[in-house]
């Protein structure tokens, strides 16, 4: 992937800024493909993978890029990491910070800033234990760029950590059939009328006009994808070792989801990975 050009670099970071103004209070009930036992458990397994890796004999320090309303970040702090999450919107990390148990608040540092900021500090340079990016390689302008500069933070042996994130449709082999797409259909209906439903109850409760929320920019390479060959490329370029990857398919509904993986009747279209940095 090169480079955007600065005007649609903008336009990104703006729309996601303003989508989740809105969206914010709503987050978590309007992406049930994350907060859903099925994805749920992926991402606890993921993190037990990191884990068991990690040292026992020191603190440990985690970057959660684009922390939202604290999906890993408070998964982090469960264990007692320390951890610095990071969101462009405040209106998120406030949700997050509304979530934090008192006696754990002093092991979250929640900043409002970009991910390329964030990770281009170089007083943090081989800091962080694990830098994690949860469903948000996708609003990143150049997902490639910021990737390369969070292996710069990461200490010898630490672990870039990647959930959620839809893969390029060029990776998709050309198999449909009547049963997969009806399960596609069904999945589809479900978050339609899930949405339309937490907008209007959001509206009542708020007094206000339902607010129908343009992702159009905001999810600037959803619709395309990623390619998740070419980032494990690039990242063993830079001496990284992939410890483990996955694709699925991510499911708004936690029934489909399941009937989706049991039944392997459609491409998957997700994936996921843990890259670690050389040990020295």
């Amino acid at each position: 992937m090169t480079s955007l050009p600065p005007d649609i670099t903008d336009k990104i970071l703006k729309s996601n800024a303003d989508v989740h103004k809105i969206e914010a209070t709503m987050y978590d009930c309007l992406h049930p493909e994350i907060f859903g036992s099925y994805e749920q458990r992926q991402t606890n397994r993921d993190l037990e993978m990191i884990a068991a890796r990690l040292p026992k004999d020191r603190i440990i320090h985690a970057m959660d890029i684009g922390c939202g309303t604290g999906n890993l970040t408070l998964k982090y702090i469960e264990r007692g990491y320390r951890v610095r999450a990071v969101d462009l919107s405040p209106e998120m990390l406030a949700c997050l910070s509304s979530k934090i148990p008192l006696k754990a608040r002093s092991l979250v540092n929640a900043v409002p800033g970009n991910a390329f900021d964030a990770l281009s500090c170089p007083e943090t340079r081989e800091f962080y234990d694990v830098i994690s990016f949860s469903s948000v390689l996708h609003h990143l302008p150049d997902y490639m760029v910021v990737l390369s500069l969070a292996l710069q933070q990461l200490r010898p042996g630490g672990f870039l950590w990647v959930c959620h994130e839809p893969e390029s449709s060029g990776h998709f082999e050309s198999r449909a059939t009547i049963a997969g797409a009806l399960l596609k259909w069904i999945d589809n209906r479900y978050i339609l009328t899930r949405k339309a439903l937490v907008y209007l109850l959001f509206a009542i409760k708020k007094l206000r006009r339902p607010i129908r929320i343009d992702y159009s920019w905001s999810d600037y390479h959803a619709r395309e994808g990623i390619s998740s060959a070419a980032v494990l490329k690039s990242l063993e370029s830079y001496g990284a070792s992939i410890v483990f990857y996955e694709t699925y398919n991510s499911r708004f509904s936690t029934l489909l989801a399941w009937l989706d993986q049991k039944l392997q009747i459609l491409p998957h279209q997700h994936f996921r990975f843990i890259a670690q940095t050389p040990l020295s």
